[in-house]
Order: C-alpha cells, then structure tokens, then sequence
C-alpha cells in the first residue's frame, strides 16, 4: 500500500469515529459517587418507581442520572409529597440536560461582567425558592457547548471527649463539554487542620494524601479530581482520577471502595442494549511510599490495576449479576495483555507466568418484593476447590449479604439497610508490596481489611427536601497481629510471613478478637440554596484482651458553593 492512500485510509477512519461522535447525543460529565443523588435513585428503584437502574457499578455521568430522573418524574404520582419535592430539586440541577434540546439563546454568566450580574448571583445564593438549579460562579452554554466554574468552602469543627481540633477547606470546580464529544472537568480542593496529638483520627479526605505538618501545627494537604473523557453512542474512553464505587453494598463494597484514595486510571465504558462493560487500568502507590525512611528505590517500584466488569439485567431489569476481574501487578512496565477490556485476566495471568494477584467478585441486587432490594456480593482471591467448606488458609475469600427498605412511615421517605459481612484472613493480601490489593497501603476492597466479620445498619430519614437525618450502627469483630504471629487481617504483610503450621486450621477468625461498635447520627440541612449546615454525635467503644476503650466524638459543619 502505497504512502498516499495509508493516509487516505487514516483519514476516512478519523472521519468516520468522528462522524458516529457527532450523533451522539450526550455527554460523559461524571457524576461523584458521594452525590445523594444515587441514594434518592436506589429508593425509587427499590419501591419499583423506575426500573433497571443498578447503583452497583458507580459513577454514572449526568446524561444517565437525567434519564432517570425523567423516568421518575413520568410516575410521579406514585411518588411522596417529600419525594415529589427531592425530585423537583434533582431535576432542577441537572436542567441543563433536562432541557438539551432546546434552542435556548447563549448563555454567559459571571459575577463581576455588571451590577446585575453580581445581584442576581447574590439573589441565587440567598434564596430558599423551591426547584433553584445548582450554583455556579460563571456560566457559558452555547448549544453543545458549556464551561462551568464552581467555588467552595467549608469550616467543620471537631471534638473528641475534651479533645479539639478544626477543618478549613476551598475548592474550585471547572468541567464542560465542547460539543457532544469531549468533556472535561478538574476538581481541587485545599485543607488545613490543627494538628492535635490526642486527636490523631485523620479526615476522610485526609486519609492516603501527602500532608504537611507546617511550623504554626497546621496540618495542610490537598485531593485533585479530575476527567477528559471522549464520548459517543457506542462508548466512553477517557482518562480519570476519582472515586469508583463497585459492588453491592454501596457503602462497604469488597470490590472497589469509595473511601479508598484515589488513583489516576485509563477508563472505557460501552453498552449493548442494556448490557454495560466497564474497564479501567490505574497506577497504584506501593506500601512503601509513605515511609519517607525506605531507600528511593524500593518508594519508587511500579504497582498497576487493571479491572474490568460486566453488569447484567435479568427477569425484567428487576434483578442485576455484575461479574468483575481484577488484576494488581507491579515492578515492571504496563502489561498489555490487561489493556484489553475483553480479555479474561485469569487466563492472561497464568500465561504471564502468574506474577500477578488476580481476584475476581460476583454482585447480585434484586427488588422482585415491593420496597425491598436484596442484595449479595462473593469476592474470590485464591481457592482450591478441593479444600472448599474446610480450614485451608488460602480460601482467601469474603461473602457478605444484606437487605434495603424503602417505606414511607407517616407521610416520611425513610431508607434502611442491614448487612453482614465477613472476610476470611489473608484475604486481598500477596507475596509483594506491588501485588497485594492496595493503594499507599489502604485497601481497595472492604475498608476493614481481612480476617474479620461486621454487621452493619443504616436509616436515613427525609423529613423534608432540605432536612436529611442518617443513623449508622457498626458492629466489627476483628483479628489482631500479635508478637510472635501475623493473622491475616493486615493486607500490606506479605502471606509467605503466615505461621505454616495453620495451613490447614485457618478458621474465619484468627488471633486476639478486637471487638468494635460504633454508633453515630448525622444531620444535614439546607439553609439556603447549595449552604448547608451539618452536625452529627459518634459513641465509639473497642474492647481487646479484657481491656475497653471508649470514646465520644462529635463535629459542626458549614458548607458553601457557588
């Protein structure tokens, strides 16, 4: 083939990619896991208000969460007084795809182009008017094309018993789409807390982030977000740095955890009717790299992810099987047999000679009872059929099961899930630094780790569209490294450290029982639009070889955005 028409052929193809982008109709503007939004969407799909909506494989991007939305709103009849209100606010923030087609005129906003700009938007931050879209600092829309910027802060004061310590935040949110085939947005958020040695209980955002203790015992640190996705109607392909949320639980998930930190990663998503595949390859910080004592050489050794999953609707989209493999290998290049989605990592890593950890998870969520969701997740890291229902060490495995409810109790959305969860020692652990299942030695799956079994409740209480109130109740029952023996509970300590003479004896619970409950009420609400205050109280107990520890720990919080 001659020069001249290679490029010709080049060519055509760009053409035709582009071509199909155009059609398209949406954009892939990603949705954080943490948004209420999910929480209101799995209560509808539970009472069977919309169907085939499944939050186990999470974020989903603003066009999908608007489809639902619209959904809702076509059986809103069905729907509470309260619920019809949540709905309004919902669909007012996401207006602007709510109302894609419309041939509305430019739009470009920003606080200081006049005086009444500047008035209006300090109409939009003071106002309690009901259906008020989301806040932004500046607006351009201009047909497929937009750019909005946001600003935050938040203050948050802590206490625990006669112990204090506080939280400053900004944060600054620029994202948009230009035209229907690429969007972007860009998340950085700054902190600063008062270091306090009797307080050392790290905030959520703290927890796997580089910080800085400066002169003045300010702890300072900071988290960046961010995504270039290319969109179109076969596919999403982009590259993201974010909270992921797979499995079942949507609080405690053993497959990827929300509370986990964050890692940058390559990611593509595709549909088939309604069948979705979703793979993503990150990097991944090894053990090491926090411990600024180890040597350059060991902080620096490569570690990757590579994870891909299947979600599929069955009898009538009320029920959902998700199936996901993942792969954690390291000290070396980018393996390209797990840079293809479709590939089978088992398969794949046995031809590489298994130097690799491979783990794979079953989720299954059904609601086939009227305000009920059933749901189970079965995580596999390692397993010899023949040693199945007995004590061998490596049936490195994890079950967990639970139930949501979503009754209305005196004209009150209420949403309660139970849950049982246990993980059998050794589990998500590995031979290596760069092959166990963490990131900066946290753990990706379950937030507790292995070797370990909990039961957890949780209800949320709607009493109106700007009043939230949650209670959560946790009851953990871990095993604990001793002197002479590593149980398997720590997932960054190598399993070849195991005591060989348990092989054959290791039960679900190993070592000294540390037996936790942990109690908390939090409250949100609204004052005005996009500022909220929130408040909450935390009794904490821990009890270990006869000894108890008790503590009472509680925060005020104020929230802004614009």
């Amino acid at each position: 083939m001659s020069m001249n028409r290679r490029n010709s052929v080049i060519f055509k193809s760009l053409l035709i990619v582009f071509s199909i982008a155009s059609m398209s109709r949406s954009a892939a503007l990603d949705v954080p896991v943490a948004d209420p939004v999910y929480d209101f969407l799995q209560r509808l799909e539970s009472r069977a208000v919309i169907n085939g909506y499944s939050g186990m494989t999470l974020p989903l991007t603003r066009d999908e969460i608007t489809r639902w939305l619209l959904m809702a709103r076509a059986s809103e009849s069905r729907l509470s007084a309260i619920e019809r209100s949540l709905l309004t606010e919902f669909l007012a923030d996401y207006r602007y795809e709510v109302k894609h087609n419309d041939q509305s005129p430019d739009t470009l906003l920003t606080p200081f182009a006049n005086g009444e700009s500047l008035g209006r938007m300090l109409c939009r931050l003071g106002t309690r008017q009901a259906g008020m879209p989301e806040n932004h600092l500046a607006v351009y829309e201009s047909g497929e094309q937009f750019i909005w910027f946001d600003i935050g802060a938040r203050v948050r004061l802590d206490w625990k018993d006669i112990h204090q310590k506080y939280l400053l935040s900004d944060r600054y949110l620029l994202r948009g789409a230009l035209g229907q085939a690429l969007t972007f947005q860009t998340y950085v958020a700054r902190f600063g807390k008062k270091y306090n040695p009797a307080f050392p209980e790290p905030y959520a955002e703290e927890s796997g982030n580089f910080n800085f203790l400066q002169p003045d015992s300010i702890v300072t640190f900071d988290q960046v977000q961010t995504a270039l996705v290319y969109h179109n109607k076969l596919f999403d392909l982009g590259f993201y740095r974010q909270p992921v949320s797979w499995g079942a639980s949507g609080v405690h998930n053993l497959v990827l955890n929300r509370q986990s930190p964050l890692f940058t990663y390559f990611g593509f998503t595709t549909h088939f009717r309604d069948i979705r595949l979703t793979f993503l390859h990150g990097a991944l910080l090894n053990d090491s790299t926090h411990f600024r004592d180890q040597p350059y050489q060991v902080r620096n050794r490569s570690k990757y992810i590579a994870a891909h999953r299947i979600d599929l609707p069955l009898f009538g989209k009320t029920t959902w099987l998700s199936a996901s493999e993942m792969a954690i290998y390291g000290d070396g290049n980018v393996e390209f047999n797990y840079l293809v989605p479709t590939n089978f990592f088992w398969p794949a890593g046995h031809a590489l000679e298994d130097r690799s950890n491979q783990l794979m998870a079953l989720d299954i969520s059904t609601h086939f009872i009227s305000n009920v969701t059933f749901y189970g997740s079965l995580l596999i890291d390692e397993l010899r059929f023949g040693e199945l229902g007995r004590h061998w060490w490596a049936n490195k495995h994890a079950v967990q099961a639970g139930a949501r409810f979503a009754p209305t109790i005196a004209t009150l959305p209420v949403d309660l899930q139970i849950e049982f969860t246990a993980v059998r020692p050794w589990t998500y652990s590995h031979k290596t630094l760069t092959t166990d299942y963490t990131h900066n030695a946290i753990c990706l799956g379950f937030p507790y780790g292995a070797n370990c079994q909990s039961w957890f409740a949780q209800v949320r209480v709607y009493f109106s569209r700007r009043c939230l109130l949650t209670g959560q109740y946790l009851l953990l029952k871990q095993g604990e490294d001793d002197a002479t023996h590593f149980w398997g509970g720590n997932p960054t300590v190598s399993y070849e450290l195991r005591d060989t003479t348990y092989n054959h004896s290791t039960k679900w619970l190993m070592g000294a029982i540390r037996t936790t409950n942990r109690f908390s009420i939090t409250g949100r609400y609204e004052i005005v639009n996009d500022c909220y205050i929130k408040t909450g109280l935390e009794f904490f107990t821990s009890e270990f070889e006869r000894e108890r520890q008790a503590n009472r720990f509680a925060f005020i919080e104020l929230e802004v955005n614009y």
